[in-house]
C-alpha cells in the first residue's frame, strides 16, 4: 500500500517542511522539495533529472510527487503560490507573465527574507540577460528594464519597497546606478509612481551607498547625468566623502573619467556648489592631485579651467615634481602654460 503524502496544509513556499513531514521520502527528496518550494520552476525537467533520488510511494513517480506538491501549495496557500510565481517571472524576465501574476493579486511588495531583497532587487541582481534558462531554448531572459517598469507601474507598490535597502544597504536605485543600467535609473527617477518618492540621498549610516558616488566610481557618465538632472538630489550628497574621504569628483578624477569630471564641474546643479578643494582634515584628497598622480592630463586641465579651483606654490611644486618624476610631460607642459599656474616660480 502506498505511503501517504505529508500534510502540507501549513507549508509555506518560502520555508522547508519539517523532518517529520518529509520522513516518507529520501534525503535527496528533501532537497528537491526545498528547491520546489523556493522556485516552483520547470518541475518536470527537475523531476526527470532527479528521478532516481526521489523515492515516493510505490505507485507514484517523481513527476506526480512534484505535481502534487505544487497543487497542494496552490490549494492551501494561494497567496504565497501567486507571490512565488511572480518572483519566478521576475527572475526569468518574463514581462508578460509577471504582469499577469500582479493582476491576479500577487504581492509586489514581497520581501525575500534573510537578504531583504525586494522584487526590484531580484530584477537587478542577476547579470543573466539573453541567457537561456531552465534548459529550454524558448525561454530567454528579456530586458530587465521592462520587468522593473511592470513592477513600479503597479498601483500597489509602496514607497518603502522602492527605497528599501537590502542586507548590505543597497537600494534598487543604487544597484542600477552601480551597474550602469541607465534606462532603469531613468525609470526609477522619472516614473510617476517614483518621481517624488525615490531616495537619491540614501545613506543608512553604516554603508556609504550613494547612487551618484557608485556611478562616478564605475565611470557611468549617463547615469551621473541622469542623477544630476533630478531636482531632488542634494548638494551634500554630491560632495559627500566616503569613509576614506573620497568624493565622487575625487574618484572620477583619479580614474580619469574626464566626461564625468566635466559633468560634475559644469552641470547647472553643481557648477557653483561642487567642492574642488575638499580636505576633511585627515586625508589630503584633492581631485587635481589625484589626476596629476595618475597622469590624467585632460582631467587636470578641466579642473584648472574651473573658476573655483584653488592653486598654491606648494601645489605647483609638488605637481610638477610628481609629473616630472613619472614622465608625464603633457601635464608638466600644461602646468607651465596654463594661466592659473604659469606665473608660479616653484616648478620643479
Amino acid at each position: 500500500m502506498p505511503r501517504p503524502y505529508p500534510d502540507l496544509a501549513n507549508l509555506s513556499t518560502y520555508t522547508l517542511a519539517s523532518n517529520n513531514d518529509i520522513a516518507p521520502f529520501s534525503h535527496k527528496s528533501k532537497a528537491q522539495i526545498q528547491r520546489l518550494q523556493l522556485s516552483n520552476q520547470n518541475h518536470y525537467a527537475k523531476a526527470k533529472a532527479y528521478n532516481n533520488d526521489l523515492q515516493a510511494a510505490e505507485s507514484n513517480t517523481s513527476v506526480s510527487l512534484l505535481k502534487w506538491l505544487r497543487q497542494t501549495i496552490r490549494k492551501n496557500r494561494p497567496q504565497e503560490y501567486k507571490d512565488q510565481h511572480l518572483l519566478n517571472k521576475v527572475i526569468e524576465g518574463d514581462v508578460k507573465w509577471a504582469k499577469k501574476w500582479i493582476e491576479s493579486g500577487a504581492d509586489v511588495n514581497k520581501t525575500i527574507r534573510v537578504l531583504d531583497w525586494t522584487l526590484l532587487h531580484k530584477a537587478l541582481i542577476d547579470d543573466r540577460a539573453d541567457v537561456v534558462i531552465n534548459d529550454r531554448a524558448d525561454v530567454v531572459i528579456n530586458d530587465r528594464a521592462d520587468v522593473v517598469k511592470v513592477l513600479i507601474s503597479s498601483p500597489d507598490i509602496n514607497e518603502s519597497t522602492i527605497n528599501q535597502p537590502d542586507f548590505e544597504g543597497q537600494t534598487a536605485l543604487y544597484m542600477a546606478a552601480r551597474k550602469g543600467y541607465t534606462d532603469i535609473v531613468k525609470l526609477l527617477l522619472n516614473h510617476p509612481n517614483t518621481r517624488n518618492t525615490i531616495n537619491l540621498n540614501f545613506d543608512n549610516g553604516k554603508h556609504f551607498l550613494l547612487p551618484i558616488y557608485a556611478a562616478a566610481c564605475k565611470g557611468h557618465a549617463e547615469v551621473v547625468e541622469a542623477l544630476l538632472n533630478h531636482p531632488r538630489i542634494s548638494v551634500s550628497t554630491i560632495n559627500q566623502p566616503d569613509f576614506k574621504g573620497q568624493t565622487a569628483l575625487y574618484m572620477a578624477a583619479r580614474k580619469g573619467y574626464t566626461d564625468i569630471v566635466k559633468l560634475l564641474l559644469n552641470h547647472p546643479n553643481t557648477r557653483n556648489t561642487i567642492n574642488l578643494n575638499f580636505d576633511n582634515g585627515e586625508h589630503f584628497l584633492l581631485p587635481i592631485n589625484a589626476a596629476v598622480c595618475k597622469g590624467h592630463a585632460e582631467v587636470v586641465e578641466a579642473l584648472l579651467n574651473h573658476p573655483r579651483i584653488s592653486v598654491s606654490n606648494s601645489f605647483v611644486y609638488s605637481a610638477s615634481y610628481w609629473a616630472n618624476s613619472q614622465g608625464y610631460t603633457d601635464i608638466v607642459n600644461l602646468l607651465k602654460s596654463h594661466p592659473k599656474t604659469c606665473n608660479y616660480n616653484t616648478f620643479y
